[in-house]
């Protein structure tokens, strides 16, 4: 469910206890609302630490691989018989 579904739900029961303040169940069943949004939030953000980290690792295995591959053009290269690299 979207963000936009809870805060609607917590809007409506903001306005049901205040026009019922004494009533103790509006008032757990809004905290309950607030902890699961609070849960979302959670795991929304780690989901995007998640994809954000193996999108890393994904591009450092990819910069690995063609450091290697120009690593192994350079050492395949034929120098001219003479040439030194001093």
């Amino acid at each position: 469910m979207s963000l936009q579904f809870y805060i609607e739900r917590a809007e409506f029961l903001e306005r049901l206890i205040e026009s019922n303040s004494d009533n103790s169940e509006l008032i757990q069943a809004y905290l309950k609302l607030i902890e699961k949004v609070a849960e979302v939030n959670i795991q929304y953000f780690k989901s995007k630490e998640s994809v954000c980290n193996e999108g890393n690792r994904q591009n450092s295995e990819v910069f690995r691989i063609k450091s290697d591959l120009r690593k192994t053009e350079i050492e395949k290269q034929e120098f001219p018989v003479g040439w030194s690299n001093d």
